[in-house]
């Protein structure tokens, strides 16, 4: 069973306290083994990484009063709404003032998630978006041109935070990469760690990370209101290095 904690505690800090942070280590570990488990489950989650992202995220956002959609490649066998079981949090926090809220987890088949959430984004859905892709799926030129940022209106499209996860052997230099992304319109927010060995110190680095990122999607979103863009902004993007 997850560890528990209360709203309050949950949130009463900036940085999550180990009450927290165990309970999202536990939650990953469970996560991960029981969808490994299920032949029929779903193939994104029973992977750590993904499984970390998920958690963190969701934090981050129930933090802020916003339920994520995280949207990723391929297919599963479950609905999108209701077959992935409780977001983390409304196991994470006992008297969640929310209540019971499902873990939405879309699958885009051969789409990339991220020309699917850009393009979400920019219609009447005001969702907070999280693609969730490989560095291969980022860079591959069939799709490339539909990851520009430039369609999000800061004033009225919704919130889009992709996770681009970067192998120990990535397929282009921290530089080249680095250049792309900034091409694409995002900045990136780096992560490293070893998978083989996620420790509290690394959940504790990343919920910092996440923070960070989410506090300045509100600053874009609150200087455009007080008209101090002159230009199109760099949105937030996390990559996600293997060492």
């Amino acid at each position: 069973m997850t560890t528990s904690t209360s709203s309050w505690i949950a949130h009463a800090s900036r940085e999550p306290g180990a009450a927290m942070i165990t309970g999202m280590s536990e939650w990953v570990a469970e996560s991960v083994q029981l969808a490994a488990e299920n032949t029929r489950g779903c193939a994104f989650i029973a992977d750590e990484a993904h499984a970390v992202i998920v958690a963190h995220t969701d934090r981050a956002m129930h933090k802020r009063r916003h339920r994520p959609t995280f949207m990723v490649p391929g297919a599963c066998s479950l609905p999108a709404h209701a077959g992935h079981g409780l977001r983390p949090m409304s196991t994470l926090i006992a008297d969640d003032e929310y209540g019971p809220e499902a873990l939405l987890i879309e699958h885009t088949g051969s789409a990339s998630p991220l020309a699917e959430a850009i393009g979400r984004a920019t219609s009447a859905d005001r969702s907070a978006l999280i693609p969730v892709m490989s560095e291969a799926e980022f860079l591959n030129s069939e799709h490339f041109q539909s990851h520009q940022s430039r369609p999000l209106e800061v004033r009225d499209a919704g919130a889009v935070l992709p996770f681009v996860l970067v192998a120990a052997e990535p397929l282009a230099d921290a530089e080249e990469r680095e250049s792309l992304v900034r091409a694409a319109g995002w900045a990136s927010y780096t992560f490293e760690c070893d998978w083989n060995s996620f420790t509290y110190d690394d959940h504790a680095r990343l919920a910092l990370l996440l923070e960070d990122v989410l506090d300045e999607i509100v600053q874009i979103k609150a200087d455009i209101e007080a008209r101090m863009l002159t230009a199109p902004p760099l949105w937030p993007l996390v990559e996600m290095r293997s060492l």
